[in-house]
């Protein structure tokens, strides 16, 4: 990953990044054991339009994620009795967690979805 630039000043998750990157990774498929292995290395890039996007970042010491087989991105959406309602894709980056995308439904909150708001995620085929 290092062949990426991203701005000087990554910073580590927050309790709520890090509960719903958590529960994306909730999915059964290839490779997910390896990609929970990289939460505790990955950084926060940007987050200028939180709660819309986080753009994440895995240093090089990171395992990679080489048992994921396709770029097929993880989703997750708001249940139906959440307070906001929420459509959450993790996507991928090569072989690392590339960015969390979160479309709101209704209107725009000033939070981050939560895990227990969240149906089960599940991986979109392609």
């Amino acid at each position: 990953m290092g062949e990426n630039s991203h701005p000087a000043m990554p910073r580590p998750l927050n309790d709520d990044e890090r509960a719903l990157l958590e529960h994306l990774l909730k999915v059964d498929m290839p490779g997910v054991e390896e990609l929970r292995g990289q939460i505790d290395y990955v950084e926060v890039v940007d987050d200028s339009t939180i709660p819309g996007n986080i753009e994440l970042h895995v240093p090089d010491e990171a395992p990679p994620a080489r048992k994921v087989l396709a770029q097929v991105p993880i989703r997750a959406v708001s249940r139906d009795d959440a307070p906001e309602e929420a459509d959450v894709t993790l996507w991928m980056d090569g072989y690392y967690l590339g960015a969390i995308e979160i479309s709101w439904w209704t209107r725009e909150p000033t939070r981050l979805p939560r895990p227990d708001e969240m149906e089960p995620a599940y991986r979109l085929m392609s």
